[in-house]
């Protein structure tokens, strides 16, 4: 399982959530955010590359669930 996911479920319990419950940028954002932070050095990325980058996954994931739903590939939206 991805270490990501696992941080993510973590928070929603602490939340209250429940497992399958949308929080918008608790599940998007350190599966792109981590992985670019440990890649600053070797990429050479800037606190610019790394934010836009974030924001281009975050929007670009939001999308594709909604039309994977619409396409009844998915079972919730998000």
């Amino acid at each position: 399982m991805n270490p990501h996911i696992l941080d993510g479920l973590f928070l929603k319990r602490r939340l209250n959530l429940p497992p399958s419950s949308q929080a918008l940028g608790l599940d998007q954002i350190p599966e792109s955010l981590l992985p670019l932070l440990a890649c600053i050095d070797p990429l050479d990325l800037t606190m610019y590359d790394i934010a836009t980058s974030v924001v281009i996954s975050l929007v670009g994931e939001l999308l594709i669930s909604r039309l994977l739903f619409r396409m009844h590939l998915r079972d919730q939206p998000y």
